[in-house]
């Protein structure tokens, strides 16, 4: 008789690989770790836990793929063709992953969620979690000397039933060069879209424009910071504003006259209302520097995640977007 930490042990450690790729992403496990941990979520797990539930027996015990003599079989009701081999079950179990995936992204692609990692890998863990429960289920009710066990997966001659070892392992390595491919795609650079968009506009006659921002600033009314967070997450962005001092095109002095936050969710765009007190001389501008969370000390330029200023004395008024120079990053 088959002991019942044989027959589940591989469905444990399935469990366990899916809940640790959910918690990296619940904690933001970044870098090569990240990559690690996730991948089996990508190559493998839900498509070995879907396979699992759907093939609960074990190897069959006498079985050819170059005939369908089925005088040949031990069970000659032909019921050992309805079985898969180990090396069937692996090579299912990372098909199946390739294709449920792309599926699952698309099907994202049409909800509020839209396609992200911490969504997708929910949806995934889950996937993985049900079958895996239902592969128990259907196991348990498998005669033991019929019941799939992990240690059949790593038997003697486990690639003989594909007729030659040599070009399972090709096939076997093609899959897994292949998926590893859309995993690093896929979850290695969760945050290579992810910006944050800072402008100044005015609102006039009930309709905001980016018009006259520079004529209203200097005449001493209100403009406002808009904020569009494209980070994936909702962001709570704190502002400096400065009266800067321009000469040779750099800045000469910075004199700090305002701080303000403003809290804005994950795809949507807040303004923040700004009554210009200020008036400069010449080369005289006020600059708005976003920060992620708490400013630096000693804001600038440099530091700053998102530059945007308005010109106080220039004819035209124009307003010019500056990102933080390389040294900040």
């Amino acid at each position: 008789m088959t002991a019942v930490y044989e027959w589940v042990a591989d469905l444990f450690v399935v469990t366990l690989l899916a809940l640790a790729a959910a918690g990296a992403v619940f904690v933001g496990l970044t870098g090569p770790a990240r990559i690690v941990v996730l991948m089996p979520m990508v190559l493998f797990l839900p498509g070995y836990a879907m396979v699992s539930a759907l093939f609960p027996e074990g190897t069959p015990r006498s079985r050819s793929l170059r005939t369908l003599n089925r005088a040949q079989l031990d069970d000659p009701t032909g019921a050992g063709y309805r079985r898969i081999g180990p090396t069937e079950r692996l090579v299912l179990a990372v098909a199946l992953s390739l294709a449920i995936l792309p599926l699952t992204a698309y099907a994202l692609n049409f909800t509020p969620f839209r396609i992200a990692t911490l969504p997708l890998v929910a949806i995934l863990t889950g996937w993985t979690l049900l079958f895996v429960v239902l592969a128990a289920v259907r196991r348990g009710f498998v005669a033991a000397d019929e019941r799939f066990s992990a240690g059949s997966l790593v038997p003697s001659g486990v690639f003989g039933s594909f007729g030659g070892s040599t070009y399972s392992l090709l096939f076997v390595g093609s899959l897994l060069v292949l998926a590893a491919s859309a995993g690093v795609a896929g979850f290695a650079s969760p945050a290579q879209d992810q910006f944050t968009e800072t402008y100044l506009v005015t609102e006039q006659g009930g309709n905001v424009t980016t018009e006259n921002v520079g004529e209203t600033a200097r005449n001493g009314g209100t403009i406002q910071l808009a904020i569009t967070n494209q980070e994936g997450e909702q962001v709570e962005y704190t502002t400096v504003v400065q009266v800067e001092q321009v000469q040779n095109g750099g800045v000469s002095s910075a004199e700090t006259v305002d701080t303000f936050t403003t809290t804005v969710a994950d795809g949507e765009t807040e303004r923040s209302p700004y009554q210009v007190q200020q008036s400069g001389g010449s080369n005289t501008r006020l600059a708005f520097l976003v920060y992620e969370g708490e400013p630096p000390s000693n804001p600038s330029r440099d530091n700053a995640y998102r530059v945007v200023h308005v010109w106080l004395s220039a004819p035209n008024g124009q307003q010019s977007l500056a990102a933080p120079s390389a040294e900040a990053v």
